[in-house]
């Protein structure tokens, strides 16, 4: 019954994606694309150069524009493959899979399923990406890393991630004591760059909208506290929160598969980075479309489990976790 509730909710997942109309902005944007797009059959050198997006997407919507001119076959092709390989990466990295979806649920669906549809696709290669980079299979992970970039250009971080492994370096993503300080001139130092030089991060063109991201309402010179607050009780308290009684109780690996959690945990502590540039810089926020799962996966493992106070471990029920959720 376990498993099949769980393909139930991913099923659901897709059907909700696949049978909106028109939600999502930068959804209505692709529609008018894809009725623009050639067939394959048909596509010419200009139908790579009078666009701004990746040549595998352009390839990916020709393909289904040659079978159809119905935008939502290619909606229900798109929510297959991104809730298809989330559902995956969750199954094999969690026990906690129902908990895991609802957060899905509540942070990445709507953006990865009705907004960023290129870039998830790209997330989605992350994703099967992430075994290689456990085992270190450096030649794997760049391959994969460069399918990625021609779905979406925002994974070239993926070709600079392996560098935090180097021995030294390591230590920055290694949550303790020392994440205080680091954290601290994090902050500083990304403050400094936003006075002085955000206009150039604009034209350095890191994403198409950098414009629209230096009008929201964390970015520029007006910083909306509230805002921050928020981002600060999503993105960092509750990942900080699970890192500190995960590694507290030495509960050092996720259950599932036996993921290496300092891995996982380095995932997460880039994710706290981001937001914590991101407050600044708004920008960068888009990375957490790919760094947030695992985040994720990390709350799973700690929601619901024992925790320590003092010497006792406690089990709270049901309703205390939900009131701290």
């Amino acid at each position: 019954w376990k498993a099949a509730s769980f393909f139930a909710v991913l099923l659901l997942f897709i059907l909700i994606a696949g049978l909106r109309y028109r939600i999502g902005t930068d959804s209505v944007r692709y529609e008018t694309y894809f009725e623009k797009i050639n067939p394959v059959f048909s596509l010419n050198e200009s139908d790579f150069q009078n666009t701004r997006y990746a040549p595998l997407y352009i390839l990916l919507t020709s393909v289904v524009k040659s079978f159809t001119s119905d935008f939502m076959i290619f909606q229900f092709l798109h929510a297959g493959i991104v809730v298809g390989v989330v559902g995956w990466f969750i199954r094999r990295n969690t026990e906690k899979v129902f908990f895991a979806l609802l957060l899905f649920f509540i942070f990445l669906y709507l953006t990865l399923l009705t907004e960023v549809l290129r870039e998830s696709l790209a997330v989605c290669v992350f994703l099967l990406s992430w075994r290689y980079y456990c085992k270190r299979n450096w030649l794997l992970w760049y391959g994969m890393s460069v399918i990625a970039i021609l779905f979406h250009t925002s994974a070239v971080m993926m070709l600079v991630l392996p560098v935090c492994c180097v021995p030294g370096f390591r230590n920055i993503f290694v949550f303790g004591l020392r994440t205080i300080p680091v954290c601290v001139v994090l902050i500083l130092v990304v403050y400094a760059i936003q006075k002085m030089f955000f206009q150039y991060i604009q034209l350095l063109a890191i994403s198409e909208r950098a414009e629209v991201y230096s009008k929201t309402d964390l970015a520029g010179t007006t910083v909306n506290m509230v805002g921050v607050l928020g981002q600060i009780v999503r993105y960092i308290a509750y990942p900080v929160i699970a890192l500190y009684f995960l590694k507290k109780d030495n509960n050092v690996k996720s259950p599932n598969h036996g993921v290496k959690f300092c891995d996982v945990e380095l995932m997460v502590m880039v994710s706290i980075f981001i937001s914590i540039v991101s407050i600044m810089i708004t920008i960068f926020s888009r990375y957490q479309n790919y760094f947030f799962i695992f985040a994720i996966l990390l709350i799973s493992d700690f929601a619901f489990s024992k925790i320590s106070v003092g010497v006792r471990k406690v089990r709270l029920n049901f309703l205390y976790w939900m009131l701290f959720f």
